[in-house]
């Protein structure tokens, strides 16, 4: 590869504070219930809007850098193509960041129902898009740019000609991204209700199989593929400034358009064509869309439009959303084909709900726990020699909060709230996480394991210590300052009092795909000592529940909305009045709700 191209508040929580992080894109995101909100809609146009102005600026970079070689004022233009020599690609960049804190996170939209999956994705596509574009007409600058004093013709039309079609380039994403804001905003055209997905968005801004990216005022054919007495500007200048002053266009044989120098409108067709399908596939990698490039770039399925390939990430990182939907379910057969039975305590009906935590035999007395949002944890890739099994491994993410690595926190104080029998949890990391993601599809499967520290307050309006005006109330520390993210208002800055000792929680395999746990006497948990007073599951009945089955869900390559699940075992955790409350030890199931964000 060359070297330009290579730059480019709720009763009934008990155990689990979970909240990880892990792995922004292959499949769009699941459909909104009605338009996005004005918050979710100013959220995905600032990322859009940072993104173009991103791309307009490594284009900038590119236009200058040619210019100097051409002029003899630098000697490698590839490397300074990729150098940002004035820190602005690296500002743009930072703008990104900035507006996904400022007017996504700090907003409370995230995971948003469709779009952008976060700056990583915005960023990452908006700064491989000019590249894939000069690469693959020219391959590498250094060895195709004419300098101006070896032929002045030859150089200032090539000049010409990369100016027009980057130029080319942002008026076909600034007509999407103008296409987008319209279809997001109810009342307006194209989609006067308002997008409610992302199939929905991608139809009315790119079109539809061979069907062009629509282009109502006349604005990309003017700039890219107008064929007539007055042709688009590529044209224009590949016949003026360079067939007419030149004689030929050899100059553009470095690459792809090598076989289209005969004549001006192959030159240009070969030109937009690739223009197209990067295009295409910059709007599938930032806004989470599967639009089929390969039709989108010259209306013929001819592979002319490959999908970008995979790599590994440098790290995975996942946070915690609002609980809700369905993410798996319990079952009174062995082989899940029998009756669905519901969780005691469960609201929602016969499932287990996504973002809750299940736990006990089938006489628990312990309702499902939601898992508190805004939770957050890192990993690394630590060997990315096949995209399709990156390794992972622990991170040290920002400090204690989302590290991985052991002794690292794992998720917020948990409150559980049964009466008398009320506790806090604090988890920690027992062991080092590891695991395994396909930057292809999005799967991801890690081993964690951890410690659950259990203390019996007793407290039924508040089993955790609170954090309260960024002062802790109850526990180790009243009166300490404190900050929390969750809406239980809890704060590993206010630690609680009363512990009964740590009992093991494996949660291996925590994944995006399917995990069922069976067994016909309802004895899922054996080894940890459950027997039949307390087989069945999730206070469904006593032994009823012989299988359990968790969802996952994966958002496709380069992040997004993400679910992870799990079923494991419980020990008893030596308190005999929560050993009876929860029905331990028994089994356990959790769904962890969120984000995924991807970090090149």
């Amino acid at each position: 590869m060359n070297s330009f191209m290579q730059f480019i508040s709720n009763p009934g929580r008990l155990f689990l504070a979970v909240g990880m992080m892990v792995g922004l894109v292959g499949f769009p995101f699941a459909d909104a219930s009605a338009a996005l909100t004005k918050d979710e809609q100013n959220c995905i146009n600032a990322l859009n809007k940072r993104g173009r102005l991103l791309s307009k600026t490594v284009a900038g970079d590119v236009n200058a850098c040619v210019k100097d070689f051409a002029k003899g004022n630098i000697a490698d233009a590839d490397a300074c193509a990729t150098s940002d020599p004035k820190d602005k690609v690296a500002k743009a960049t930072a703008n990104t960041d900035k507006d996904w804190m400022k007017k996504c996170l700090d907003k409370g939209v995230v995971p948003l129902p469709f779009g952008p999956s976060g700056p990583a994705a915005v960023n990452g596509a908006s700064l491989t898009k000019e590249a894939n574009i000069i690469g693959r007409i020219f391959g590498t600058l250094n060895a195709e740019i004419i300098t101006e004093a070896v032929d002045k013709d030859i150089s200032k039309c090539q000049q010409k000609i990369i100016k027009n079609l980057l130029k080319c380039q942002d008026v076909k994403q600034l007509e999407y991204l103008k296409c987008k804001k319209f279809a997001l905003k109810e009342g307006k055209d194209p989609l006067p209700a308002g997008a409610m997905s992302a199939s929905e968005l991608q139809d009315a801004c790119l079109g539809v199989g061979a069907v062009a990216q629509p282009d109502a005022k006349g604005k990309i054919a003017k700039a890219c593929n107008l064929v007539g007495v007055k042709p688009d500007k590529i044209r224009a200048d590949l016949q003026k400034q360079c067939l007419d002053k030149v004689g030929n266009l050899d100059m553009f044989d470095g690459n792809e358009c090598a076989g289209a120098t005969g004549s001006v409108d192959d030159m240009a067709t070969c030109i937009d064509t690739i223009v197209e399908c990067e295009i295409c596939n910059w709007a599938n990698t930032t806004d989470n869309l599967v639009r089929d490039c390969d039709l989108f770039d010259n209306g013929v399925a001819d592979t002319s439009c490959a999908a970008p390939a995979a790599s590994c990430p440098s790290t995975l990182t996942f946070s915690t959303s609002v609980p809700g939907g369905t993410c798996g379910r319990i079952n009174d057969d062995a082989a899940g084909t029998g009756t669905d039975l519901t969780p005691g305590g469960e609201l929602g009906g016969a499932i287990l709900a996504c973002g809750s935590l299940y736990i006990g035999g089938g006489i628990s007395g312990q309702p499902p726990s939601a898992v508190p949002e805004s939770s957050t944890q890192v990993v690394a890739v630590t060997d990315g020699s096949d995209p399709n099994a990156c390794v992972l491994g622990p991170s040290a993410g920002t400090g204690p909060l989302d590290c991985t690595f052991a002794g690292c926190f794992f998720g917020p104080p948990l409150p559980i709230f049964n009466g008398a029998a009320s506790t806090c949890v604090i988890n920690t990391v027992a062991t080092d996480f590891s695991g395994t993601y396909n930057a292809a599809t999005g799967e991801e499967s890690l081993g964690v394991e951890l410690a659950a520290e259990v203390f019996l307050t007793g407290d039924g309006a508040a089993p955790c210590p609170n954090c309260i005006a960024s002062l802790c109330v109850g526990g180790a520390s009243p009166g300490a300052a404190c900050t929390t993210s969750n809406s239980l208002f809890t704060s590993h800055d206010c630690p609680p009092l009363g512990s009964l000792g740590a009992i093991p929680i494996d949660l291996s395999p925590l994944t995006t795909a399917t995990v069922v746990a069976s067994d016909a006497s309802g004895i899922f948990c054996l080894a940890n000592g459950q027997t039949v007073t307390q087989a069945g599951a999730f206070g469904s009945g006593a032994g009823l529940a012989e299988y359990i089955e968790t969802n996952g869900s994966s958002p496709g390559p380069g992040g997004g909305p993400t679910t992870f699940g799990s079923v494991f075992c419980i020990d008893a955790t030596g308190s005999a009045l929560i050993d009876a409350v929860a029905n331990l030890p028994g089994p356990g199931a959790v769904s962890l709700l969120g984000s995924n964000v991807v970090t090149p």
